[in-house]
């Protein structure tokens, strides 16, 4: 089992039409630095650049997710330009440095179809992080081409938190009930 990560910046055929090729050069240059020095931290490895993104092999698919949580945080920071991320687990066939396969496929399709700052995960990711917590998982449509749209795309997205009891605060709370009564501290 393998878990591949595409990472792909936003917009970038744009921002070189309107800024020209060396500065968006440095744009991906300085996006896959600052990619490659978070890589060590959630158990991944680049298998190659992209251009304009990235194909990195992680050690699970949890540790993946967790890479591209980084990396959105990262991007909210003002650190990277905003990404789309395409995540799928499986099996792959590695040869001279690279992998291939169906996993490899589904991962770099997700990617593409992935909206600005989502991570779409494939069915295969999303059966390795079904604990996750503090994430959520829905299920959306992902538009692209060949066989893979026969499996389901889950857009991960922040599990909103749990709303605090309601018990322990009333019990410390003072509550005006009406002007003539006043309802004091439980016991």
């Amino acid at each position: 089992m393998h878990t591949f990560t595409f990472v792909d910046i936003v917009g970038f055929t744009a921002y070189t039409a309107r800024w020209g090729d060396a500065e968006a050069a440095r744009l991906a240059v300085g996006a896959g630095s600052r990619i490659r020095a978070l890589l060590p931290a959630h158990g991944a490895e680049e298998v190659k650049s992209l251009g304009d993104g990235m194909m990195i092999r992680a050690r699970d698919p949890e540790s993946a997710l967790r890479l591209a949580a980084r990396l959105h945080e990262e991007t909210d920071r003002g650190r990277l330009p905003r990404l789309r991320i395409g995540v799928e687990a499986g099996p792959a066939v590695a040869h001279e440095g690279d992998w291939y396969g169906a996993t490899v496929n589904r991962a770099a399709r997700l990617c593409s179809a992935a909206r600005p700052g989502e991570v779409l995960l494939g069915e295969g990711a999303r059966a390795g992080v079904n604990g996750a917590r503090g994430v959520a998982f829905r299920r959306r449509l992902a538009r692209g081409r060949g066989l893979w749209l026969r499996a389901a795309a889950y857009a991960a997205v922040p599990e909103p938190p749990e709303p605090a009891p309601m018990r322990g605060l009333l019990c410390r709370l003072r509550v005006l009930a009406c002007p003539r009564h006043t309802l004091e501290r439980a016991a």
